[in-house]
């Protein structure tokens, strides 16, 4: 009996230690998530006492400290890019703008002879139409931004897509002294798509290239297996930034002078992912110049 009584109370020691032990480590845990509502730590709550509960518990509240940490970086992240995209849109929209008022103004305000009218009347006209391309632009964001993910599919011919954009900027690169060199071994590849976004992907990546490249735009479409493989390389004309192409707004234009808005290439990304393919980019060094690459792959079993 007195046997029964020793162990009755050393297993009373034990509970009670532990008890008290666990109210210790729930006040601290608690005073700790106290203190992350005032200060910023990536470092998670660590765990003093060996049990197996409270170290399930720990694991949890780490991880949705962790979860609510990348939030909050990316929330910030959005407001800063929604900052720089106004600033963008505002100087974009307001250089076209001023200069068409300044000259509409002298036209007005001034007796001036009938070639230098017509000069004037042709400048006027060419930044109208330069802000007419912009607000499109940014219409065609506003549209990216709030899509509601609903894609009307059909099947197409994606050859007969990238033939009817290549034919569509012949003229603009053969005034240029440019090629496009398209090689495909199939006449016809089919996959489940959307053929507005398709041409406008590939619209853009043509415009790209006339911008912002010289020489040939080689463009190779290939099918391995249940994947379409569109690639894009064109020699570089100027620096990029090649981990920031795909960014809202990016030009390599810093002064933003040229008729770029930077959005190009961001629609691209969005288009693609939006159809449930990749894009990527890199830049490779061929015969003394440096390539950009881009590459597109399509599963031919889209949606």
């Amino acid at each position: 009996m007195f046997i029964v009584m020793i162990i009755s109370l050393m297993i009373n020691c034990i509970l009670i230690t532990a008890f008290f032990l666990t109210k210790k480590e729930e006040k601290r845990i608690t005073q700790e998530l106290k203190m992350r509502k005032f200060q910023e730590s990536n470092i998670g709550i660590h765990q003093e006492t060996s049990s197996r509960t409270m170290n399930e518990l720990l694991l949890e509240i780490n991880d949705l400290l962790k979860r609510i940490n990348q939030q909050k970086i990316e929330v910030e992240r959005q407001n800063k890019a929604l900052k720089k995209m106004i600033v963008n849109i505002s100087h974009d929209l307001r250089t076209p703008l001023t200069t068409s008022l300044g000259y509409l103004d002298i036209l007005t305000s001034n007796d001036i002879d009938e070639k230098t009218k017509i000069e004037y009347l042709k400048i006027i006209t060419e930044r109208l139409t330069k802000l007419n391309t912009l607000l499109n632009s940014f219409f065609e964001l506003a549209k990216v931004i709030t899509e509601e993910n609903h894609i009307d599919y059909e099947k197409i011919n994606i050859i007969s897509i990238l033939e009817n954009s290549i034919a569509t900027f012949y003229e603009d690169f053969h005034q240029r002294k440019r090629k496009i060199d398209f090689q495909a071994k199939e006449n016809i590849i089919y996959l489940n798509a959307n053929k507005m976004m398709l041409t406008r992907v590939f619209d853009n990546l043509i415009i790209n290239s006339l911008q912002h490249s010289k020489d040939t735009l080689e463009i190779e479409v290939k099918q391995e297996k249940e994947k379409i493989i569109i690639t894009f390389t064109n020699p570089l004309l100027e620096v990029i930034d090649i981990d920031s192409i795909f960014d809202e707004f990016y030009t390599s234009d810093i002064s933003r002078t040229k008729e770029n808005t930077g959005l190009g290439l961001y629609i691209v990304k969005e288009y693609i992912e939006q159809l449930k393919g990749t894009v990527n980019a890199k830049k490779v060094k061929k015969e003394k110049n440096d390539y950009l690459v881009i590459q597109i792959t399509l599963s031919t079993n889209s949606k």
